[in-house]
């Protein structure tokens, strides 16, 4: 498998801060998880102005927006993370 990294950007951090739902917390690492190993086909592709985004469902309220750089290295970076309504 090729090696990936998952990098937080500065809004993301926040987001994170932010969230205290106990459901979130628990599906988080396993969902980062999910993104990590099948990031083309964890999420869904967006259109718009965040085409070539990807976003994936933590819970029915929370999902995680990303990018994938697929290069020697690939790297997922999370651009936001939140309810649906804030993060579209």
């Amino acid at each position: 498998m090729k090696e990936t990294k998952i990098l937080l950007s500065k809004r993301a951090e926040k987001d994170l801060k932010k969230i205290k739902d106990i459901t979130f917390w628990k599906r988080y690492e396993p969902t980062l998880k999910k993104i990590k190993e099948r990031p083309f086909t964890a999420g869904h592709p967006l259109h718009g102005i965040l085409k070539g985004a990807f976003s994936c469902e933590v819970t029915k309220k929370f999902r995680i927006i990303y990018t994938v750089e697929d290069g020697k290295i690939r790297i997922i970076t999370i651009l936001a993370i939140g309810h649906h309504d804030d993060v579209y």
